[in-house]
């Protein structure tokens, strides 16, 4: 099983990383509650997920796994945060 990238928090929704090839990436969540005003029951739960490369070049490298292991790792308690 592969691990995830060691991540940098920079706050409860945004997060940075390094890859193995030296891509830095940052990924974050946006609050989209207020598309939703008309929904009040679920527009607490509404965000947007982004990742971007602050860094590097990915078109240049070579496949690299644990990046998708690293946003799950993100994301999984998100998830679990947002379903309670």
């Amino acid at each position: 099983m592969l691990n995830p990238y060691q991540l940098q928090e920079n706050d409860d929704y945004s997060y940075e990383f390094v890859t193995q090839e030296g891509v830095i990436y940052t990924m974050y969540f946006l609050d989209y509650s207020g598309l939703f005003s008309d929904y009040p029951s679920i527009a607490k739960q509404v965000f947007t997920f982004n990742i971007d490369v602050i860094e590097g070049s990915p078109e240049n490298t070579i496949y690299d796994e644990r990046i998708g292991v690293t946003v799950l790792h993100v994301f999984k308690p998100k998830l679990c945060i947002r379903n309670a």
